[in-house]
């Protein structure tokens, strides 16, 4: 093969080196991957316990769906109509709130929220 496979010690951790560049803190994408191990390591989990798992995350570090997906291993595509739901319901709250596509949108806990209305200074 022309790319051997070589050995990780993050192996079987979801990306953490793609995710530590992107929180820009090895220590702290250790810490979610830690929290989100539960989660990830099974195929199915109640909505509770999915639900508590991500807005523990995003209270300790803005992320973006395509890093929960990834902490959770599950797809961007399932954790639309999930965060959606969070965001309604007051638990997360997005970075950029008028601009719910906006390319950078990370998702916060709710409590983090700088304003009444769960909007945060990006």
């Amino acid at each position: 093969s022309l790319h051997p496979k070589t050995t990780d010690e993050s192996e079987g951790e979801p990306e953490t080196l793609g995710l530590a560049m992107s929180v820009g803190d090895p220590q702290l994408a250790a810490e979610l991957g830690a929290l989100a191990a539960p989660a990830r390591a099974r195929a199915r989990v109640s909505p509770a316990v999915r639900d508590a798992t991500i807005v523990a995350l995003c209270a300790r570090a803005p992320l973006t769906r395509l890093e929960l997906a990834a902490l959770l291993g599950r797809s961007e595509v399932f954790l639309r109509r999930v965060t959606a739901a969070l965001v309604q319901s007051g638990r997360l709250a997005l970075v950029y709130p008028d601009q719910p596509n906006h390319p950078r949108q990370r998702y916060v806990a709710g409590q983090r929220a700088g304003t009444p209305n769960n909007t945060v200074t990006p």
